[in-house]
């Protein structure tokens, strides 16, 4: 599993970095989550990655935390194992309030996005 971008310094995995991680992941047939929950958050435009882009990757767009599409049953089983571990998904409350502001809050967030960044760069300075 890859977060990018990263809480709270949005710092971002580079698209040839997730690209390596996800040939890597097809050549040893396990799969690569990608938690990209905060990507509106990115100070960029440009795609995170290129998977989205290939077919052969067999990469799918991502839904809200927690809303599983159909998967083969021996890869439920291994999801379900993560999710008893792992806090990974908010209540659905949290994702409603999430799905507004991503879609309501723009203003709000480019100021976001600015503060993250602002945040990173005094990371790499120290």
């Amino acid at each position: 599993m890859l977060i990018t971008p990263g809480n709270p310094s949005g710092v971002t995995i580079p698209p040839a970095e997730i690209a390596a991680f996800a040939t890597l992941a097809r050549r040893r047939d396990i799969a690569l989550i990608l938690d990209e929950a905060y990507q509106s958050f990115r100070d960029t435009r440009e795609p995170a990655h290129p998977l989205f882009a290939d077919p052969a990757s067999g990469a799918r767009r991502p839904r809200l935390p927690g809303r599983f599409r159909r998967r083969p049953p021996e890869l439920n089983r291994e999801v379900l194992k993560l999710i008893d571990c792992v806090a990974i998904c908010s209540p659905r409350v949290g994702q409603e309030a999430a799905l507004a502001g991503l879609t309501q809050a723009g203003a709000w967030r480019r100021t976001r996005v600015a503060e993250i960044a602002q945040r990173r760069a005094w990371l790499c300075e120290a």
